[in-house]
């Protein structure tokens, strides 16, 4: 739900799933590849497609998910931009050469992002915006990769997904309620 409300909110955390192979974190990937706003779940992000997937109109109006990113805190770069991307109004300014010269253009970059992998990166800042899930292996059920839009759990989900967009829809002048939650500092964010 809050992939489809980040114009209600000025800060997000970005949920990290780490645990061994088999310990469904690429399970929890593909159902944010289902339900989640605009979303879009790759392996190692090159970042021209990050800034043209975010766009320069609209905030907030998409959701990354990027599986395998227990490599990523060697790419600095890359924990550059997501380190500066949680809270609204973020952009990166990039100059861009067209057949008139140089233009500068100014990418968003606020918006709901997961991760999964291994283990997490160590940086410090990057990691004071994450909310770290522990995974564990276990025996589902039923398997999401096995939902397609021609079967029962494929449908299934395409229905809740419908339900969240017709919420949004309903609730789009409402927002979400203020709550004072005590914490201090990036928490408090």
């Amino acid at each position: 739900i809050l992939s489809y409300s980040l114009e209600w909110i000025n800060t997000v955390h970005f949920p990290f799933f780490v645990g061994e192979t088999e310990s469904g974190k690429s399970a929890v990937m593909q159902l944010g590849r289902w339900l989640a706003y605009r979303c879009v779940v790759s392996e190692d992000w090159p970042y021209a497609d990050i800034y043209n997937f975010l766009g320069t109109d609209e905030e907030g109006a998409g959701t990354i998910i990027e599986d395998e990113a227990q490599e990523m805190g060697k790419d600095r770069k890359k924990i550059r931009l997501y380190k500066g991307s949680y809270q609204k109004g973020s952009k990166k300014p990039i100059v861009i050469m067209t057949d008139k010269g140089r233009n500068q253009v100014f990418f968003n970059t606020f918006c709901c992002k997961w991760f999964g992998g291994e283990t997490v990166p160590q940086d410090k800042g990057f990691r004071e915006r994450l909310v770290i899930v522990y995974m564990k292996a276990g025996k589902p059920q039923a398997f999401i990769k096995d939902a397609g839009l021609d079967n029962e759990n494929g449908k299934a989900l395409n229905q809740i997904r419908s339900k969240i967009l017709v919420w949004k829809i309903q609730n789009a002048e409402k927002g979400f309620p203020i709550v004072d939650s005590g914490l201090e500092g990036r928490d408090r964010e």
